[in-house]
């Protein structure tokens, strides 16, 4: 519990209110965070100072509330050793991720780091995700890059906007 940066396979849990969340994205707006070895501790990138290059200043500015976020990062063997059923599970294959409901589960395989190239020139599924919901950059803070074998679960992040094209 509590937050920390984790190391590979390394399984845990964090609650963060928005509070502190916000308090990070404004860390991360200003670039505050140190940088030094974050490549080597596997972290992908989480001051701003690389999208300022390609973002114009009005898509950076982050509203947040009050609600608390759940990220969780399970044992690495959780899911091969489980002997809980799936539960049906229904794919589209037309529309926006984000645009179906809100009280399903959302997977997204395409990055070993959260995030992606969110905070550089990266404009796909998974960077689009995170800057219509800003609450996730605050994982890219602590979470390492994952192996094949790992997953993040994030649970509570809200969407704050939209996006076209």
């Amino acid at each position: 519990m509590g937050l920390r940066i984790l190391d590979p396979q390394e399984a845990g849990i964090a609650f963060l209110r928005q509070e502190l969340i916000g308090a990070l994205l404004a860390c991360s707006f200003f670039c505050l965070f140190p940088v030094t070895n974050r490549g080597a501790n596997h972290l992908p990138t989480i001051n701003f100072d690389k999208l300022f290059i390609y973002v114009s200043f009005e898509r950076k500015v982050l509203p947040l509330d009050s609600r608390p976020l759940f990220i969780s990062y399970p044992d690495a063997d959780a899911w091969s050793k489980s002997a809980v059923p799936l539960c049906p599970f229904e794919a589209y294959s037309l529309g926006s991720i984000e645009d179906h409901s809100t009280d399903v589960l959302q997977v997204d395989f395409a990055n070993k780091y959260i995030g992606g190239g969110a905070l550089h020139r990266g404009c796909v599924q998974e960077e689009i995700r995170f800057m219509i919901n800003p609450e996730l950059i605050a994982g890219m803070l602590f979470l390492p890059s994952m192996a094949d074998n790992e997953a993040i679960e994030i649970v509570g992040a809200k969407r704050f906007s939209d996006y076209n094209g």
